[in-house]
């Protein structure tokens, strides 16, 4: 216990040996302002100022944020491009700094960029963030990528990172959770090296971390600075789902964003959720993508999501468009036509839960093991015309790759997500 309170005055006492050090360094000057100095304005002995910190330069080049934005970068899940992975990284890092951090971070850019002995410094300091991150680039590429080419990734990852600190130093307006989103945005857009499980009509992986807590998973799919159109997959569905090929969505200049809604894929569950509590992560996403107003396009069970968002968040809304949308089915007619699998379903959620919750939990092993199967399985039960558009090779392996990704989670999804 003892150590515990040691510890925890020593980082009280760091901090305010930062914040009036770097207060000092930028009203007198880095060269001109001694240790004494900085422990009188932080109320601490020389000696207690020195047991913490050598020199002045290693008041300035400490950095906290390295190994949150390092364990964050391991944390992301497999299937992420490393630049994906880091960009994601970096956001949950920056987006939760409190103002005083916030400010530390531009003042000690500002300090560095003004002392070319600082900026010697940071050289050196980036010089072993490479080697951290290379090793994270390469666990996430596998170890077919050469030495050089993660090298190469992990260099210019940590060159960007530095550029858009230092520009930001220039201009304390600048947001620089933004502004560093941003440019890895351009960074990853230009990079090949890619995660291993990655195939070349698949988009990135992105995370968003919601309020509450849980991550939120999504793509992009089209031209990034076309019209904003967030799809709702159907049940289940993944973020991996979509109704066009890239090329169409790129010559309609429109720009597609596929969440992952809760329990399915990579985004998290949200227990005893309700169909109304969808929306609400439909806007902070928006709001994170800097999106006004988007349009809503939905497929087979993502229309009941697509009509909550234009229910609760018109304002936000340019149109709604859904495809196959299920009814209310306690209407006369409801399930007439609908296939026999569907209708024992719902009798069995009906009268035997505990039966459907025991053949959701086999159906959900097969189809992870055998995907390809039911997904062709489902084809040839299609109508002719239908056949011939499953039928595409892209066509085909998205449904698959929707699929996979769908029960990655395990069956409880399913039941969750039909709560309402």
């Amino acid at each position: 216990m003892y150590e515990l309170r040691e510890r925890a005055d020593d980082i009280q006492t760091k901090v305010a040996i930062r914040r009036e050090a770097l207060r000092l360094f930028l009203e007198n000057g880095f060269q001109v302002t001694t240790l004494d100095e900085i422990a009188q304005a932080a109320a601490v002995s020389p000696s207690a100022l020195l047991n913490l910190y050598r020199s002045k330069a290693d008041i300035v080049m400490e950095d906290d944020l390295d190994p949150l934005v390092l364990a964050a970068f391991k944390a992301q899940p497999p299937g992420i491009s490393p630049v994906a992975a880091f960009r994601n990284a970096m956001r949950d890092v920056l987006s939760q700094l409190t103002r005083e951090q916030n400010a530390l971070v531009g003042q000690r850019a500002q300090l560095i960029k003004q002392d070319p002995d600082l900026r010697d410094a940071l050289l050196t300091q980036f010089g072993g963030m490479v080697d951290q991150i290379a090793e994270v680039v390469k666990a996430r590429v596998g170890a077919d990528a050469t030495n050089l080419a993660v090298r190469d990734q992990a260099g210019a990852i940590v060159s960007l990172i530095m550029s858009a600190t230092l520009w930001a130093a220039d201009d304390p307006v600048v947001d620089l959770v933004q502004q560093t989103d941003a440019a890895l945005a351009k960074l990853e857009a230009s990079l090949s090296l890619a995660a291993v499980d990655r195939d070349g009509e698949r988009p990135e992986t992105r995370l968003l971390t919601l309020r509450d807590g849980r991550h939120l998973a999504y793509t992009e799919w089209g031209s990034p600075d076309g019209a904003p159109i967030m799809f709702q997959h159907g049940m289940p569905g993944s973020r991996f789902g979509r109704e066009a090929a890239q090329e169409l969505y790129r010559s309609m200049d429109v720009r597609v964003i596929t969440p992952d809604r809760p329990g399915y894929g990579l985004s998290d569950a949200k227990p005893r959720r309700r169909l109304v509590d969808w929306p609400s992560d439909i806007v902070e996403l928006a709001d994170f993508l800097h999106i006004g107003r988007f349009g809503v396009v939905s497929l087979s069970g993502g229309g009941l999501y697509a009509l909550a968002c234009a229910a609760l968040i018109p304002e936000r809304l340019l149109s709604v468009v859904t495809t196959s949308c299920p009814s209310p089915l306690d209407r006369p007619g409801a399930l007439t036509g609908m296939q026999f699998t569907n209708r024992a379903g719902l009798w069995l959620e009906e009268t035997m839960p505990w039966l459907l919750e025991g053949g959701t939990h086999l159906l959900n092993s097969l189809v992870k093991r055998h995907t390809a199967f039911f997904v062709d399985e489902s084809a040839h039960a299609s109508p002719t015309a239908d056949q011939e558009v499953l039928s595409t090779p892209w066509v085909r392996l998205s449904i698959i790759e929707t699929l996979r990704e769908a029960v990655r989670s395990g069956p409880r999804v399913t039941t969750m997500t039909c709560e309402s």
